[in-house]
């Protein structure tokens, strides 16, 4: 029997930071299978082709929680955190989805 979500795993031992939940707001969740007016970029999944499209609020959101979830990184590695780009995963396929702006 096929175990879910094992695809692109890697084993990876790190510290647990405790306290740091993500959960997206009710006021930023839209429909996301139809481009709505203020859509601004488009999800793609690279295994399936499934497309979601996001507003400029949940980009902003991913931006917060980014910034809120390094505060406490060390010195070390703070610049590779900041590096990071946070991006959605398509929950079906467990595959991290391509982004593509709309408009300039």
């Amino acid at each position: 029997m096929r175990k879910p979500k094992r695809r692109f795993v890697r084993r990876v031992k790190a510290q647990r930071i405790e306290g740091i939940a993500l959960s997206i707001p009710d006021e930023i969740k839209t429909p996301i299978h139809t481009e709505q007016p203020d859509s601004v970029a488009v999800l793609t999944c690279p295994l399936c082709g499934a497309v979601r499209y996001v507003n400029q609020a949940f980009l902003d959101f991913g931006n917060e929680a980014k910034r809120v979830a390094i505060e406490d990184v060390p010195l070390q590695y703070k610049e590779a955190a900041e590096a990071i780009v946070p991006l959605a995963r398509h929950k079906p396929c467990n595959a991290i989805m391509h982004l593509k702006m709309l408009r300039g």
